[in-house]
């Protein structure tokens, strides 16, 4: 329950064994490279690095580009929860030698580059194809429109309604021997019609101003639009069907591509990644003509471990093992025991502590699957939740990060199964709505301790209950932390007065209101006096003048008002466990009164009711994951947490595709 101790390990060994001792202890998994590099690395570690970034980078297009037509036979659900096919480390380098990878990227960014202009193409000619059906019954070859050195022509769009215009102007402005001109018919809903007017040049001022007067919109005809209308529509025709054809073509060599070179190109992938990040390892040390020099940070638990694997090298070894450097930052690894670990991942997310600082997981991880509980608060959502999480767990081979959610899961289902027999809400009040699960009731009531639909009231204190003692438990441990680290009077005058004044007005509160005898209550007006002239003491104590150090004090009794408002944060374990279980019973009633309908009433009833359940399953999941975290950063960590520590990141086999199965990699 701990943050673990690290240890600074330097290696000065001879170069011909570098890339021997970086590939064990990549094999090793445990040690972080520390950077001893303070310009720009020419090493030709640094240029292999390089080398095979450009690899990847191969890689990463060839699978970013075949993938949607890749169709493996993996399963798709256990490939999404980590599964992957198992290789050897002989089997990855040999087929670096059987796959030109190079050659391959290349071809595919050709097709990449051809299907785009195929695209384009076949864009421009549906245009154009668009175009030529507006103009459908002119009776002119296209190329008149280019105009000669008499004629001219204006092509452009106008609305529908400014037709009748356009023609008056045209029959009275203008000398029918003189142009000539085209109105295609508007077709079904369309606002505006494509007009063609054919003139000689010496009308050009007049056409104009009938167009400006009109709004006709120019339109540019393709100059490649030569011949009669139907006949350029049929040349079009003949080009999509050539296009569409080699596209064809195209996507049928992808498939074949995908199918071919996926698996391959996978394992290529993560070969490559391994080594660059072997390679860049190596580079953040320094090096000479014969010797390297590396350091690295190793757990401490792993010591021993390290020195074992690299002892087969001791003639070409130095080694040196150090406590970290005061101006040093290790990073941070959390070890916890196994049914605290799944909660670590809500530690990280919210920010690891600071080397030698406190670790919150443990503290946080039975609040939070306890609140979780509140929050969701049924007893059928619960045993799904569960049995989903454990299911997936089984069947797959999950691992890293999702097998620790799916583990809070786990047990934050098993949480909600609690909370919903003491509560009595199995789906709702679905044992009470239907006859057929009334023989359920006298066992669920049996259990049941109190309902928070019908008395709001005491699941509300209950509520408070808790949010108070883990805001006490949180001063606590800010507490201990400050005592442990030396500071004896911060942790009196900062945490210590606050828990003596919060305990103190509780007894004295319970007592005022009768539910505790005058003894506490006395006690409890004691304490609240002793822990106010605390903190007036203490808090200004970093002032120099006593009348600023006492109104300093003074002022900090306001913050009583910040600790209510944490503590009445803690209403919407209540609100969530209440909606959970209103929302339950809105679908059991929907669910029985569509029973009612004749003959497929039955089936629509018990549709609602799955489906209406399983949407409440997933609203109230999201929704008490979310308050309960919220719970533990805003009210519990702010009493005594701190974060600013960065992940432990060691080198090792990042794999991504696949799996690696042999021992000693080399």
């Amino acid at each position: 329950m701990a943050i673990v101790e690290l240890k600074h390990v330097d290696l000065l060994l001879h170069s011909s064994v570098e890339n021997e001792v970086a590939a064990e202890i990549q094999r090793l998994g445990f040690c972080e490279p520390i950077s001893l590099i303070r310009e720009e690395d020419q090493s030709s570690h640094a240029a292999k690095m390089r080398f095979y970034e450009e690899r990847l980078s191969d890689a990463r297009f060839v699978l970013r580009f075949l993938e949607p037509y890749y169709q493996g036979k993996e399963d798709k659900i256990a490939w999404l929860l980590g599964e992957r096919p198992k290789r050897r480390w002989e089997e990855l380098v040999g087929s670096e030698s059987q796959l030109a990878l190079q050659d391959l990227s290349q071809r595919l960014r050709s097709i990449e580059r051809r299907m785009a202009e195929l695209r384009s193409e076949l864009s421009n000619l549906q245009v154009q194809k668009t175009l030529l059906k507006r103009l459908s019954g002119f009776p002119y070859p296209l190329a008149i429109i280019s105009g000669t050195d008499t004629l001219s022509a204006q092509v452009g769009t106008i609305a529908v309604e400014e037709i009748p215009s356009l023609l008056d102007l045209l029959k009275s402005s203008l000398d029918p021997q003189k142009c000539e001109w085209f109105i295609a018919p508007p077709q079904g809903k369309d606002k505006d019609t494509l007009v063609v007017i054919l003139y000689l040049k010496e009308l050009e001022p007049s056409i104009a101003e009938i167009s400006d007067k009109c709004k006709l919109s120019s339109v540019e005809l393709p100059r490649e639009l030569k011949g009669k209308v139907e006949d350029e529509i049929r040349g079009i025709d003949e080009k999509e069907e050539g296009l569409l054809s080699e596209r064809e073509g195209l996507e049928l060599e992808i498939q074949n591509a995908a199918g071919r070179y996926i698996p391959a190109v996978r394992e290529l992938h993560d070969y490559y990644t391994t080594l660059k990040d072997r390679h860049q390892a190596l580079s953040e040390g320094r090096h000479s003509d014969h010797t390297s020099f590396l350091s690295f940070w190793v757990p401490l638990p792993c010591i021993d471990l390290f020195k074992q694997k690299l002892a087969r090298w001791s003639n070409t070894i130095e080694m040196g093992i150090y406590d970290p450097l005061p101006d040093e930052e290790p990073p941070i690894i959390l070890t916890n025991p196994r049914l605290v670990k799944p909660f670590e991942p809500l530690t990280a997310l919210y920010g690891l502590p600071a080397y030698g600082g406190v670790d919150p997981t443990p503290h946080m991880s039975p609040y939070f699957c306890l609140f979780f509980g509140f929050c969701l608060g049924d007893g059928v959502y619960g045993v799904a939740l569960a049995l989903l999480s454990a299911y997936l767990l089984l069947r797959y081979d999950v691992k890293g990060g999702l097998k620790r959610f799916l583990t809070l899961f786990l047990l934050c289902g098993l949480s909600s199964v609690a909370i919903g027999a003491l509560t009595g809400s199995w789906a709702g009040n679905a044992i009470d709505a239907f006859g057929i699960l009334r023989p359920l009731k006298p066992l669920k009531d049996a259990v049941m301790v109190g309902d928070p639909t019908s008395d709001p009231l005491s699941f509300l204190a209950v509520a408070l209950a808790l949010g108070i003692v883990q805001i006490l438990y949180g001063l606590s441990l800010a507490f201990v932390d400050a005592w442990r680290k030396g500071d004896r009077l911060g942790a009196v005058g900062d945490k210590g007065s606050w828990i003596v004044l919060i305990i103190g007005l509780l007894l004295w509160g319970g007592e005022a209101m009768g539910y505790l005898s005058g003894a506490l209550g006395n006690i409890g007006k004691l304490l609240a006096i002793v822990g106010a002239i605390t903190i007036v003491t203490t808090q200004g104590r970093t002032r120099k003048n006593p009348i600023v150090k006492t109104l300093v004090g003074l002022i900090s009794l306001y913050n009583i008002t910040s600790y209510l408002g944490d503590t009445l944060s803690y209403s919407r374990l209540l609100a969530l466990g209440m909606a959970s279980a209103v929302v339950g019973m809105i679908i059991n009633t929907l669910s029985g009164l569509l029973s009612g309908i004749p003959l497929v009433g039955p089936i629509l009833g018990v549709c609602l009711f799955i489906m209406g359940h399983i949407f409440s399953l997933a609203v109230n999941t999201l929704g008490a994951f979310v308050h309960s975290l919220r719970l533990q950063y805003v009210e519990f960590f702010s009493k005594f947490y701190s974060a600013g520590g960065r992940p432990f990141r060691p080198l090792r086999y990042d794999m991504r595709y696949i799996s690696l199965v042999d021992e000693e990699i080399k």
